[in-house]
């Protein structure tokens, strides 16, 4: 079992990564986060996702993972990057383009 985080924690790394962290709390790598990326894009992340360095290839921004659509999805880049086998593809040519609904 890896080491548990708090709030604290959490708002130290976003900053270190020169994000600013919205949420006022946090309870575990699974709950969504609020934040504002260093390009001024807002954006929600799970924590475990975050602290694994899985940022858009494209923008490095933060990536909105949607289990259902089995994608992880950049809203700033409106781009949708497909889960094969539990392994992210992230390559720009092989991404999806979000539709004007979906961003």
């Amino acid at each position: 079992m890896g080491r548990k985080f708090d709030y604290e924690d959490v708002r130290a790394f976003f900053e270190k990564e020169g994000y600013h962290l919205v949420s006022t709390s946090y309870l575990n790598p699974h709950q969504r986060l609020q934040y504002v990326c260093p390009a001024g894009h807002h954006g929600v992340v799970r924590w475990m996702w975050f602290k694994k360095g899985t940022r858009c290839p494209i923008c490095k921004g933060n990536l909105e993972y949607r289990k259902t659509e089995k994608e992880l999805v950049c809203k700033p880049c409106k781009l949708a990057f497909q889960i094969r086998d539990d392994i992210p593809v992230m390559l720009e040519d092989e991404a999806r383009q979000l539709g004007p609904d979906e961003a």
